[in-house]
């Protein structure tokens, strides 16, 4: 071999390492900096105000529900279902325990609110009504719900606990939808407050 046979050799040697070091560097600055974004953000909001009703036993609560898919995400999402349930639990159930699982909480108690929100096939285009549906980026959707509730006048202290979970495909265009992790709101407030 001569010396410009070697100098070709080597020089095609670099350029094949400078291809492998440019793409190792083009995965890991995608992964940082652009893939997140290609995720949907799904972002539930939640409030719950008292105002007192006519009638002097009586309040009124609020529930604010809204979901959405934040501005900056570059993906959109679709919620296949999803369900809304207010419970109303003595505050002496939750003295018992320190860490409380939601679910040993509201057993075998009734709620006193339940919505199913219409399901649908995640392929199905015309599915579209209340939190059920597609969101682009910057999409909300959002409702209030009130509740009328007797006050309670023996010195009980009631807790209102409101539970709105779903379930999220993301919606990918060119291959089959991938199923997201499952929302699980839970919004805590005394009962009427006021």
């Amino acid at each position: 071999m001569n010396v410009k046979e070697k100098s070709e050799c080597m020089k095609n040697i670099m350029e094949i390492i400078a291809i492998i070091l440019g793409g190792v560097w083009a995965f890991y600055h995608f992964s940082a900096t652009e893939f997140a974004g290609l995720e949907p953000n799904v972002v539930v909001d939640t409030d719950f105000k008292w105002g007192k009703a006519i009638e002097n036993n009586y309040c009124y609560g609020v529930l604010k529900l809204q979901i959405s898919n934040a501005e900056d995400s570059r993906s959109t999402f679709k919620i296949v279902e999803s369900k809304l349930q207010v419970f109303e639990i003595d505050s002496d159930e939750l003295k018992k325990n320190l860490f409380v699982d939601i679910k040993d909480i509201t057993n075998g108690i009734p709620p006193i609110y339940n919505k199913t929100f219409q399901k649908c096939n995640v392929n199905d285009e015309s599915c579209d009504t209340d939190f059920i549906g597609t969101y682009g980026p910057g999409k909300k959707r959002f409702e209030d719900f009130v509740f009328h509730f007797r006050r309670d006048d023996k010195g009980h202290k009631k807790i209102i606990i409101a539970i709105f979970t779903g379930k999220p495909y993301k919606i990918n265009y060119l291959s089959n939808n991938t199923k997201l992790s499952p929302i699980f709101e839970q919004l805590w407030t005394p009962k009427c407050d006021l």
